[in-house]
C-alpha cells in the first residue's frame, strides 16, 4: 500500500468519524428543541385553558414532499378547541373553536420510494379544514416520534378526541 492510499484511507476515516459524531449532535439538538416546544405549548395551553376544557394532547404532524422540505406542525384537539402551532415561526399558538373545524385522521399506510429504496410506514393521515377555507391535507401522524417522547401517549388521546381511535 502506497503513501497516497494511506492518506486517502485516513482522510476517509476522518470524514466518516466527523459525519457520525455530527449526526448524533444534530439528533440531540432536535430532541431538545421538541422538548422545549412541548413545554412551551403546554404552558400556553394551561394559561388559556377554558373552564371544563379537556387536556390538550399536542402531536407532531408533517407533510411529506419529495421535492421540497417537509413541513411539521404541532396540533392538539380538546373537547372545545383545535390548537395549531407552526414551529418554524415564533407566532403564538392559533386557537379555533372545535365545532368550526373539520378534522379527520383515518389510518393510512404509505409507500415512499427514493434513493433507490422503498420504505413503507403506517400511521394516520390528518386533514384539517379551518374556518375561512384554510386547509391542511395529507399530514402524516406517526405513533412515535424519536425527537418528541410525548408523542406516543399524546397520539392515543388525540385520536380519541378526533374519533379515529
Amino acid at each position: 500500500m502506497g503513501i497516497g492510499q494511506l492518506v486517502m484511507f485516513a482522510l476517509m476515516g476522518g470524514v466518516g468519524y466527523y459525519a457520525f459524531t455530527r449526526t448524533k449532535g444534530m439528533q440531540a439538538g432536535a430532541t431538545s428543541s421538541f422538548a422545549e416546544l412541548g413545554a412551551r405549548l403546554d404552558a400556553e395551553f394551561a394559561a388559556s385553558r377554558r373552564p371544563g376544557e379537556s387536556e390538550a394532547a399536542f402531536v407532531s404532524v408533517a407533510t411529506q414532499n419529495k421535492f421540497q422540505a417537509n413541513h411539521a406542525f404541532m396540533v392538539a384537539v380538546t373537547n372545545q378547541r383545535v390548537l395549531l402551532q407552526d414551529p418554524r415561526t415564533s407566532d403564538p399558538t392559533r386557537s379555533f373553536d372545535r365545532a368550526a373545524v373539520n378534522i379527520s385522521a383515518p389510518r393510512q399506510r404509505w409507500t415512499d420510494t427514493g434513493n433507490m429504496q422503498t420504505t413503507t410506514s403506517e400511521g394516520w393521515e390528518v386533514s384539517v379544514q379551518l374556518p375561512g377555507g384554510e386547509t391542511y391535507e395529507g399530514l402524516r401522524l406517526y405513533g412515535e416520534n424519536p425527537y418528541y417522547p410525548a408523542q406516543a401517549a399524546n397520539v392515543e388521546r388525540f385520536l380519541a378526541v378526533v374519533g379515529s381511535a
